[in-house]
């Protein structure tokens, strides 16, 4: 090891797990993202991945990551709760389904 490096230098910290497009997997914006609620209120509104998708933005395939877990933006999860009327809590906590 070089001697002229700092502690910090020798051993980086760890960087934050990535998602396939480069972001933060757990978006600090929302706590515990769940999927599961996007997905129950897409459906429940008769919308496919694509049309919320076109919607607020993103793709389908967007949308589709989101519903498996992958957080979406501090923004995007704005958006989905002003289309969704609910709060953005509504997406940290699995769906009541009944």
């Amino acid at each position: 090891m070089n001697e002229n490096k700092t502690q910090t230098e020798a051993f980086p910290e760890p960087e934050e797990p990535k998602s396939k497009g480069g972001r933060p997997k757990n978006n600090p914006g929302i706590e515990a993202w769940t999927g599961a609620a996007l997905r129950v209120r897409r459906v429940a509104r008769d919308l496919t991945a694509t049309q919320l998708g076109d919607l607020i933005g993103v793709s389908q395939s967007t949308v589709i990551r989101w519903e498996n877990g992958d957080a979406p933006t501090e923004a995007k999860v704005t958006a989905l709760s002003e289309l969704f009327g609910c709060g953005i809590d509504a997406f940290s906590r699995d769906p009541v389904i009944g």
